[in-house]
């Protein structure tokens, strides 16, 4: 048999090398490299997503609120957040969360150290929580509601003035009485009447203030 030219040979190379190539150019455009993956099928990723979403909607307003109190933040984004939480909090259900530290009291005591961040707009809030306050949370509830009160008397009494629950409004304003019975009661009545004379309110505010300097007079 005659062998292949030199110069055929070299031809048919370059020709074959060049279809290679190409091939090869072909496939990585039309299938690219695959993801990588974390490991798990796709479903099984979605499914844990998914499992956290659920139980995060799934928190009690107790486990919420603890929640806010405990995470890694500025004393004022933790007060902003355990505020959004704070509506109707149940505090027998809270103090259960650690049954071996004094929660309750613990969380009491944070929020009227950080009373000044309590903005006005959070008042509401934090009069619904009254629900099950012990003997020890009723009075460091107290002490901290009427420093709110104290703080901006026209904020509080309008905060009073749209809670929902009569009940729970009327043992709000007692406890303002009883927290501001620590405090002189001859000025802290001139206070409030010296302050109800220069502001304008609403007829269930006046109402209001007229329980609230009663309550004074008697806060126990």
């Amino acid at each position: 048999m005659k062998s292949t030219p030199f110069h055929l040979r070299t031809a048919l190379g370059i020709i074959a090398a060049a279809l290679s190539l190409t091939a090869c150019s072909g496939q990585s455009a039309s299938e690219p490299p695959a993801a990588k993956t974390s490991g798990q099928p796709v479903s099984e990723q979605k499914s844990d997503a998914g499992a956290g979403s659920v139980a995060e909607k799934q928190k009690t307003p107790e486990e919420a609120f603890y929640a806010a109190y405990k995470e890694s933040s500025s004393d004022q984004e933790k007060i902003e957040n355990m505020m959004s939480r704070i509506t109707d909090l149940d505090w027998k259900t809270y103090r259960e969360l650690q049954k071996d530290v004094p929660l309750m009291d613990e969380t009491l005591g944070y929020l009227y150290r950080n009373r000044s961040m309590i903005k006005p707009e959070h008042y509401k809030a934090m009069f619904s929580a009254t629900q099950n306050l012990d003997g020890a949370g009723s009075e460091s509830y107290a002490a901290l509601v009427s420093e709110l009160f104290w703080a901006d008397k026209k904020a509080a009494i309008h905060a009073l003035s749209v809670m929902d629950n009569p009940n729970r409004r009327q043992s709000v304003v007692g406890m303002i009485a009883y927290g501001l019975s620590y405090k002189d009661t001859k000025q802290v009545k001139e206070e409030i009447a010296k302050w109800q004379a220069d502001a304008t309110l609403s007829s269930t505010e006046k109402e209001i203030v007229q329980e609230l300097l009663e309550a004074v007079d008697h806060p126990y």
